[in-house]
């Protein structure tokens, strides 16, 4: 039977794929998708989909008040949405989504795509880790349904909490996926016409996640040639901005 399925998720929806591929897997299953995202400062506008997707307006950009804030938010949005289903993505929706689901006595499903608690932006910092943990350990027993993307860590969840967890692997989709979103003109224009384009795209683009390694890796490849682009935003681009770096200059 169709359900409808309301999917929470913190990340700025413009270039987050994979929340996309999973919208578009359900709506293709016969359900009924809201999507429910953040809106930064910074975020782009949000073309047409095939599913409906809406954005909450943040008042905070940053740290503590950004998470406290969008889990406020969400909390009264879902409270008031029509919803058979809901499904929070990462552990940084799930204080609202528990909550709301709980209070109006319908499903959660959880998709943790991260180990998050062996997340680097953790590192450094064990107060931050010692609350998400708090709450991942009161949340996760408390959870009927939840999925991760691969084997290994559903073994680290079962070793962690007990659990038995599905996997559901992050793969590219059967088809294209791509959302119609023009590009602003002023960034149009600075692309070079005549190279091969190396593509980083996601919508968590932190340290440790490759993303350094792949600035420097262009310098051994001839820059007449090929261009690297990046799309999206994340914790990187303030810490490289702090220190020299790949990303300064």
């Amino acid at each position: 039977m169709a359900k409808r399925v309301i999917i929470s998720v913190i990340s700025d929806l413009v270039t987050d794929q994979r929340v996309h591929k999973v919208s578009l897997t359900l709506q293709e299953a016969g359900h009924d998708v809201l999507l429910i995202g953040a809106k930064r400062r910074s975020s782009l506008s949000l073309s047409a989909r095939s599913y409906r997707a809406t954005r909450i307006r943040m008042l905070f950009q940053k740290k503590v008040f950004f998470y406290g804030e969008f889990n406020l938010r969400l909390f009264f949005r879902l409270l008031r949405v029509k919803g058979d289903i809901f499904l929070g993505n990462d552990l940084d929706v799930m204080p609202a989504v528990w909550l709301a689901g709980r209070i109006r006595r319908k499903p959660v499903v959880y998709d943790t795509h991260e180990y998050y608690l062996g997340m680097p932006e953790l590192d450094g910092r064990p107060l931050v880790k010692k609350i998400w943990q708090r709450i991942e350990q009161f949340i996760f027993p408390r959870l009927r349904y939840i999925y991760t993307i691969c084997d290994s860590f559903c073994e680290l969840y079962r070793k962690d909490y007990g659990k038995t967890l599905r996997a559901v692997r992050n793969v590219p989709y059967r088809r294209s996926a791509g959302i119609d979103q023009p590009l602003p003109p002023d960034l149009e224009k600075k692309l070079p016409r005549n190279k091969f384009f190396l593509l980083f795209q996601g919508a968590g683009i932190n340290p440790e996640r490759g993303v350094e390694e792949l600035v420097v890796a262009m310098s051994h490849l001839d820059p007449a040639a090929f261009h690297l682009v990046i799309i999206g935003g994340g914790d990187i681009f303030d810490h490289e901005a702090r220190r020299p770096g790949p990303f300064t200059g």
